[in-house]
């Protein structure tokens, strides 16, 4: 149930001091990136191997992840922008579907169309990918609304954003959201993909939207996420976790922290 149990060995003594200590550690929004490899150059692949909340690591495998895509609105992109291909330039359209330049798989579609097939199998190819540079695209001034399904029920919504210089607009059982530009967190590695001509990338940030923050009880399996044209356009990979609430954590750690006085103080008794 609570990754950090399995990924530690430890007495029962030392589970407390680690449940503690995850409890303690995880701030609002926060989560560490782990993937490989380490050292890369900013268009080439990068896989997600775990995410990670204080001391409580949950493996990629036991993500949620996308499953279905829904585009239930997507500005468009004039017949002229795409013929000349100066979309870049026009700042037309809204989100597309992207690849670090060197990604030997991954979607490059630059127009997704609301209720097209191929579009919204883009967009859950991407999201759906390990790899962390298969993304949604967002031009500065495009709209688009996306209800995502996942293959499994979470309680906290895992976004990185590349650029750490947009807003991203969540919808979740009933309750709005919107993760402005200063909340995201450097998560430790660089894109640079089709859409850009940056030299070097462009940092990547992230952050946790916890339901639990918004009031919400128990876990969901369909999100829908926007943007406003005046977001600044979004450049998104999402993923679903199941993280435990720290009350829980607590609570773990209160039964062992009083099975090992108990230990204590049978031992004292019988010296």
């Amino acid at each position: 149930m609570f990754s950090s149990l399995a990924k530690c060995t430890m007495t029962v003594g030392a589970a407390a001091g680690c449940l503690l200590m995850t409890a303690g550690s995880v701030s609002a929004g926060s989560f560490t990136t782990n993937f490989t490899p380490t050292v890369r150059d900013a268009d080439e692949d990068i896989l997600l191997t775990s995410v990670q909340f204080g001391t409580t690591i949950i493996d990629f495998s036991d993500l949620a992840l996308v499953s279905e895509a829904i585009i239930l609105n997507n500005d468009v992109i004039s017949a002229g922008a795409l013929a000349n291909n100066d979309n870049k330039e026009d700042n037309e359209g809204a989100a597309s579907a992207d690849v670090n330049d060197q990604s030997i798989d991954g979607v490059a579609m630059e127009q997704l169309l609301a209720g097209d097939a191929a579009s919204e199998a883009a967009v859950v190819e991407n999201l759906s990918s390990q790899n962390l540079g298969h993304i949604i695209d967002t031009e500065d001034s495009g709209a688009f609304e996306i209800e995502l399904s996942f293959d499994k029920a979470f309680n906290t919504l895992l976004v990185w954003e590349r650029g750490l210089n947009s807003d991203l607009g969540i919808k979740v059982g009933g309750e709005t959201f919107k993760i402005t530009r200063s909340m995201f967190t450097n998560a430790g590695y660089k894109l640079d993909t089709t859409e850009i001509d940056d030299v070097g990338g462009q940092e990547v940030g992230s952050y946790a939207l916890k339901f639990s923050d918004l009031g919400l009880t128990g876990d969901y399996d369909t999100v829908t996420l926007f943007s406003k044209s005046h977001f600044k356009g979004p450049d998104f990979k999402v993923a679903g976790a199941t993280v435990p609430e720290p009350a829980a954590v607590l609570g773990l750690t209160a039964v062992a922290g009083a099975f090992v006085a108990g230990r204590r103080r049978k031992g004292d008794s019988a010296a």
